[in-house]
């Protein structure tokens, strides 16, 4: 997929990282009931005190968006996981152009004692109706409005 960017089209299966982007990932994790993975933001930072994907930024030695994926799984969560592990969900731009997010999903589910949190001020798992009732990022609220998590957790459930 090629997107425009401040007049260049650069290409989301990029190489290396386009100085003229903000690019972040968005870590779709769950466990065996299919309840999704949320960091709890602690009070520096964007949005605190809400509750969101975990992920990040790109950094310039990342590469490549599915580098930071799996970076940002190890510094987190200490999660060591390998790139065929994780699945291109979506992504989306934002409306000036200058920001592009991406949703990868951990193809296997996960349980409290595979993690070990290393950011934020707390995480849990939650089943999706239940985020109606949380204060959570806007990131998230688009991921779950426009369905790619419920599909992606029902796609999972039924294999």
């Amino acid at each position: 997929m090629v997107v425009r960017c401040q007049r260049k089209e650069i290409s989301l299966l990029m190489t290396d990282i386009d100085a003229c982007c903000h690019h972040s990932v968005n870590l779709l994790i769950f466990n065996r009931l299919g309840q999704v993975l949320l960091q709890y933001r602690d009070g520096g930072g964007l949005s605190p005190w809400t509750w969101g994907l975990w992920g990040g930024a790109l950094e310039k030695e990342d590469g490549d968006v599915l580098a930071a994926v799996l970076r940002e799984a190890r510094e987190e969560l200490r999660l060591a996981t390998r790139p065929e592990e994780w699945r291109l969900l979506d992504q989306r731009q934002s409306v000036n152009g200058d920001k592009i997010a991406h949703l990868y999903a951990l193809q296997s589910p996960v349980s409290a004692t595979d993690i070990q949190q290393c950011e934020g001020a707390g995480y849990g798992f939650f089943r999706l109706d239940a985020l109606d009732h949380l204060p959570i990022v806007k990131s998230l609220r688009y991921w779950v409005d426009k369905g790619c998590i419920e599909a992606a957790i029902k796609e999972w459930l039924e294999s």
